[in-house]
């Protein structure tokens, strides 16, 4: 069920995320939010995010949820980036919540492989 409280048509939401994942700009040690990639593809097909227009049939994502990158109640390590969850700025995660509501709220400082940045998501390595 859409939040209540938006009045945002998917299409503007697909637009202001869009807009918002072009102008990332991270750096190491800065706190970046965590979102389940199987919710973000419900996202995704709901607002049309890869076609030009949106069907009326597209299913709605519902709120967001992150139960599946735990275990135990705790954000579940072996969970991969890229694979199982993507990185969103402060930005997007508090316009998806706004719209959406949900959670968990799961974020954690990046650090910079060399290659990419990527979540720490072990507290021992630094």
């Amino acid at each position: 069920m859409e939040n209540p409280n938006s009045n945002v048509p998917p299409s503007e939401q697909c637009e202001i995320i869009k807009k918002l994942r072009e102008e990332i700009n991270i750096e190491d040690g800065d706190i970046i939010y965590l979102i389940s990639l199987s919710w973000f593809k419900k996202w995704q097909r709901y607002v049309g995010y890869y076609k030009t227009n949106t069907s009326s049939n597209n299913q709605n994502c519902g709120e967001i949820d992150n139960n599946d990158l735990f275990w135990y109640n705790k954000f579940d390590t072996t969970k991969k980036y890229k694979s199982d969850y993507i990185m969103v700025t402060k930005e997007m995660w508090d316009k998806l919540y706004e719209w959406y509501g949900g959670g968990p709220i799961i974020k954690f400082p990046v650090v910079y492989t060399g290659e990419d940045y990527i979540p720490n998501t072990d507290p021992l390595v630094l």
